[in-house]
């Protein structure tokens, strides 16, 4: 995931992914793990694309990992940007195909 962003805003969030961290509107901040920082780089990457499980899982979890670590990184992203399954406005479940972000993304300048 080398080319993927590492610090980028999604909606009124920014995420500093090489810290695992997000950083609300109101200051707050939250440390997720890595493996969900990586599916939230990859839906970003991808944005307004839906991507699936088995490739979310394929790039994320090369060696292992299954649907639980996926439901539990979607379940971790959601409660972290206060978003919830049927009224989505981060992350947004494609029923039978996978997931797509559906917040607006910006991309952080490095300098």
């Amino acid at each position: 995931m080398t080319d993927f962003p590492t610090e980028f805003l999604v909606g009124d969030w920014r995420i500093e992914a090489d810290r695992n961290l997000l950083i609300g509107p109101k200051g707050e901040q939250i440390r997720l793990p890595p493996k969900t920082i990586d599916v939230l780089r990859l839906l970003v990457h991808r944005k307004g694309q839906v991507v699936g499980r088995e490739d979310i899982l394929r790039y994320v979890w090369q060696s292992g990992g299954g649907d639980d670590s996926l439901n539990n990184a979607i379940s971790s992203l959601r409660i972290a940007f206060g978003d919830n399954r049927k009224n989505s406005q981060y992350i947004e479940t494609v029923p039978k195909r996978g997931y797509r972000l559906a917040a607006p993304v910006q991309l952080v300048s490095m300098e």
